[in-house]
């Protein structure tokens, strides 16, 4: 069978009477034709996308689903910025904290909704 693995038996040294185990033999070549070949093989997704873990259709459905969450998220938040400093009496300590966590919310959306994606398609999570 090509490209096992066939470890040698053992065998006692005669001067020193302690068992030598000589090196392990590959048998068959690593350029072989189902090497070779095996890019021929390959999908047009595979070709396309190498590197990323996920089926194309996923691929899709995680990028639709995640730049809905980023959308909402991002314009939400711009909206509710936009109402408590346009609205003279909506300048309460209230509504200040909650503009500083609409803020901390788009930067949650631009920084980490990304990345978060990226590693989801191409670690395969």
């Amino acid at each position: 069978m090509t490209g096992d693995y066939i470890p040698k038996t053992p065998s006692t040294s005669p001067a020193t009477g302690m068992d030598n185990y000589t090196d392990i033999q590959f048998t068959g070549s690593l350029l072989s034709t189902e090497a070779s070949n095996w890019t021929d093989e390959m999908n047009i997704e595979d070709k396309i996308y190498p590197v990323l873990k996920q089926q194309f259709y996923n691929i899709i459905i995680y990028s639709v689903a995640y730049g809905i969450v980023f959308l909402f998220a991002f314009i939400g938040n711009l909206f509710v910025i936009a109402v408590v400093c346009r609205n003279r009496n909506m300048h309460t300590v209230t509504n200040y904290f909650i503009v500083n966590l609409a803020v901390a919310d788009i930067l949650v959306a631009v920084f980490c909704l990304p990345i978060t994606l990226l590693d989801n398609l191409y670690n395969g999570k």
